[in-house]
């Protein structure tokens, strides 16, 4: 078939807007960063598929909201493969959540804080005898997590082995015997560690206060909890990436959307609401002592959640 000369000039106009359509989007792709999420139900409210339905996820999508969304690719990954891809891609890959620890600062970077948690404590099927009264100190706080299990020797405790609890819960991981230690790993892990946990897997848990109490309003449950002596009252979590120029430069964009985030009333309700009453108070006076580390004014707050 003959091709006429405004024929040819229409094609030559479509190529040239197809063109620059591909140069728009390859720009767009070269500037955005990619944010590896690891659990589904973040993932969901990433996308704005479902409402928030923990600390974790509402924070985070409080931060975004203040973000330019274009900036973000997120992909549904387990957090090892997330790591593979901070070490041998040239893209910039951040994971959010996650705590600052020396080891990771030496290979990572950070942003502000994003959200804080009620540190970790040891949860005890409420059906199992309590621990033993030398296991503990006059607080009732467990004064080494390593001695219950070379107390109680064919107990097991369910943990998430990619996952770091803080330097010093994880320094105390590192002495349990393997033989108690249960591997729960993968995408979904802070869901799928309790379910072997609730189904009597695992005899002890390793676990926030406010995941616990998610848990609980959908399938409620007698459980035992022991504060951990020593551990810090709090454990914060931060967006974690690798170190490139674009991360650096996503970094310094992605902290001025979580001052943002400090300023407002929501920052506090994203995590107030998460949690019983009982830690309520405890986990803002937290979030008055964060901000006004950073020179910001706490809102004031009015009970919504």
């Amino acid at each position: 078939m003959l091709v006429g000369v405004n024929d040819e000039v229409c094609c030559i106009y479509m190529l040239t807007r197809v063109l620059v359509l591909l140069f728009l989007v390859c720009s767009f792709c070269a500037d955005a960063i990619l944010l590896y999420v690891d659990d589904e139900n973040d993932l969901r409210v990433l996308r704005e598929e479902v409402p928030p339905s923990s600390i974790g996820n509402n924070t985070n999508l409080l931060v975004m909201s203040f973000l330019d969304k274009r900036k973000v690719t997120l992909v549904p990954a387990s957090y090892k493969r997330a790591l593979k891809a901070m070490a041998e891609k040239e893209d910039a890959v951040c994971v959010q959540n996650r705590i600052k620890t020396p080891d990771r600062v030496e290979s990572y970077l950070f942003s502000l804080p994003i959200n804080i948690y009620l540190s970790h404590r040891l949860y005890q099927h409420i059906q199992s005898p309590p621990l033993n009264a030398d296991l503990l100190n006059e607080e009732g706080e467990i004064s080494s997590l390593s001695n219950v299990f070379y107390k109680y020797k064919s107990s097991m405790i369910v943990l998430a082995p990619s996952m770091s609890y803080g330097n010093y819960l994880d320094t105390q991981i590192r002495n349990i015997p393997e033989s108690n230690k249960v591997l729960r790993d993968g995408t979904n892990h802070y869901d799928m560690t309790f379910q072997m946990f609730r189904r009597h897997r695992a005899d002890f848990y390793l676990g926030y206060p406010a995941a616990i109490f998610r848990h609980l309003q959908k399938e409620p449950t007698e459980l035992r909890a022991y504060d951990i002596a020593g551990a810090p009252k709090y454990v914060i979590g931060h967006w974690m990436c690798n170190d490139t120029a674009q991360s650096r430069k996503f970094l310094q964009e992605f902290d001025e959307a979580v001052k943002k985030a400090y300023q407002s009333a929501d920052f506090y309700h994203a995590h107030l609401r998460w949690l019983p009453e009982t830690a309520q108070l405890k986990t803002k006076m937290y979030l008055d002592d964060l901000l006004e580390s950073f020179g910001v004014v706490p809102p004031t707050i009015v009970k919504h959640w």
